[in-house]
């Protein structure tokens, strides 16, 4: 039974997080460049939240040797994004945009 009441709080709690989601843009108004730490910026800047959406904005002329890119990749238990050949483009690549969803805080409100 607590686990069942957890449970209903802990999906309480994160549908309430709806209304506060955020866009975030990685890297900030440069977008994604080769050479940043990522990790870096991510600690700087904010935390994270259950709805919250990544954005990665690039050029995709930059997608030759020594260039970068972001890659959706098929097997969901693999990273989602890496600058290899691994990858398959991912949906939004072409218009130099990638999104997905991040999944690490629940946004409590009291």
């Amino acid at each position: 039974m607590a686990f069942h009441n957890a449970t209903q709080a802990v999906l309480a709690a994160a549908s309430l997080g709806g209304a506060s989601q955020a866009r975030t843009v990685v890297g900030g108004p440069k977008g994604w460049c080769p050479g940043v730490n990522y990790t870096e910026w991510a600690i700087q800047n904010q935390l994270f939240y259950y709805g919250d959406a990544l954005v990665f904005k690039y050029s995709p002329m930059q997608n030759d040797v020594g260039g970068h890119s972001v890659w959706l990749l098929p097997d969901l238990w693999r990273p989602f994004y890496c600058g290899s050949s691994e990858g398959d483009g991912g949906f939004d690549c072409g218009v130099s945009e990638m999104k997905f969803m991040v999944v690490p805080w629940l946004r409590l409100h009291c």
